[in-house]
């Protein structure tokens, strides 16, 4: 991790998308444009538990001084973890962004580091949802997404420029 910190350009990106039957799951991640690989090294997974607990899981990681990015979809629960001292920020959502997210991502390479065992087993089995025909469509199935919308929020973030209107 130390030895990719030091690759000039290096990015990071820090997510965070909120569950509670089904998983919060945070991801860290480096993103190296110039050779187009993304480092994922740690993650956290957690279910049934307040923002608060976020927040110290977060911070005990001691990722409580990064920006994360969370899904923008609770900003409510973006809120909490500003008052528990988190640098949280809304990810960009807005049509088909999920799609450009992952045709994004596919562009490049992904090393996990073994210790994100839960990572690994959602990105493994990550697929698309099928139809009442068993065809797939456009939409990424839900079970083992939790992890991999967290790196998409994080990644897209770190890899796109803010953008603005007048």
């Amino acid at each position: 991790v130390d030895a990719i910190r030091s690759i000039p350009g290096i990015k990071s990106a820090f997510s965070l998308d909120f569950g509670f039957t089904d998983p919060n799951a945070f991801t860290a991640c480096m993103v190296d444009n110039t050779n187009m690989i993304i480092y994922v090294f740690d993650e956290w997974y957690g279910t049934g538990v307040t923002n608060k607990v976020i927040a110290d899981k977060i911070k005990e990681k001691g990722y409580g001084g990064q920006r994360i990015i969370c899904d923008c979809a609770e900003p409510k629960s973006i809120a909490e973890l500003k008052d528990e001292g988190i640098k949280a920020e809304p990810s960009r959502k807005g049509k088909d962004s999920v799609n450009h997210g992952i045709q994004l991502i596919q562009n490049y390479t992904i090393v996990i580091h073994p210790r994100c065992t839960e990572f690994q087993k959602e990105i493994s089995n990550y697929c698309w949802d099928k139809d009442k025909d068993g065809k797939p469509t456009d939409k990424p199935n839900h079970e083992f997404s939790h992890g991999m919308d967290s790196f998409r929020y994080g990644v897209t973030k770190a890899l796109l420029p803010d953008v603005y209107s007048w």
